[in-house]
């Protein structure tokens, strides 16, 4: 019976024998990363997918990423998180808080109220302005109420729109200070100019590309003695 490695092989190009660069841009041959184990496999096969079918691929993973995040699969987003890929978005984005990872109960709390289609998660995704490498945060109409009872010095509130945006960003690659090895796209709210409130500027969002269009994305929170993962949020463009 065969390995899911040499199975793997029949239907992604480049694993098995004679394995040829990642086609993908990934930074490492498709065998690479099926030799990874199960994550590995099926991150290989979704981007063979994104070859022929894009949007099925997209989709693939982001209904992956929901039912990591639900099972509070640390280890396989952990996992996931490190053959993802230091990419920039553009434009508007939709997004999910696909895992809280702080103690379980306060996680189930969190995740109630907020996670893949609660109507109660005021998040609704992000603003990406390329050229400028900074953005915003989108937000439901009826955050800014919640942000001034919160946060009443902050002024970052603007409207685009009908959008609502607050908490501005500034981006770039870096060196994810988690995991020193891997590059990652910042999502970065420390800078002085920002204004952002407290808290949400000693957040560090590191965000990979998984498959084009599927972007995930792992909350770092800046404390006394160093980051500490607080979860996973995913990132898609808007539709």
């Amino acid at each position: 019976m065969a390995s899911p490695g040499e199975a793997l092989s029949a239907h992604v190009p480049g694993v098995g024998s004679g394995a040829s660069p990642d086609p993908l841009g990934a930074g490492t041959t498709p065998a690479g990363i099926a030799a990874r184990g199960p994550i590995g496999i099926r991150v290989a096969q979704l981007r063979e997918l994104a070859e022929r079918d894009p949007e099925r691929a997209q989709n693939e993973t982001w209904e992956w990423f929901i039912a990591l995040g639900g099972a509070r699969d640390e280890e396989s987003l952990d996992e996931l998180f490190t053959l993802g890929v230091a990419k920039p978005m553009e434009g508007s984005t939709d997004g999910i808080l696909a895992a809280f990872l702080v103690t379980p109960a306060l996680d189930n709390l969190v995740m109630a109220f907020c996670g893949p289609g609660r109507f109660t998660m005021p998040w609704k995704g992000k603003v990406f302005e390329p050229d400028t490498q900074d953005g915003a945060n989108r937000f439901k109409f009826w955050f800014p109420f919640i942000a001034r009872l919160v946060w009443p010095r902050y002024r970052g509130h603007r409207r685009d729109g009908r959008e609502h945006l607050l908490f501005d960003m500034t981006n770039g690659v870096i060196r994810d200070p988690l995991d020193p090895s891997h590059e990652v796209w910042k999502i970065e709210y420390k800078d002085k100019d920002l204004r952002n409130p407290f808290f949400i500027r000693d957040i560090l969002d590191c965000l990979v590309e998984i498959v084009p269009g599927a972007h995930l994305g792992r909350i770092e929170y800046e404390g006394k003695y160093g980051f500490r993962n607080l979860g996973y949020f995913a990132l898609k463009p808007a539709t």
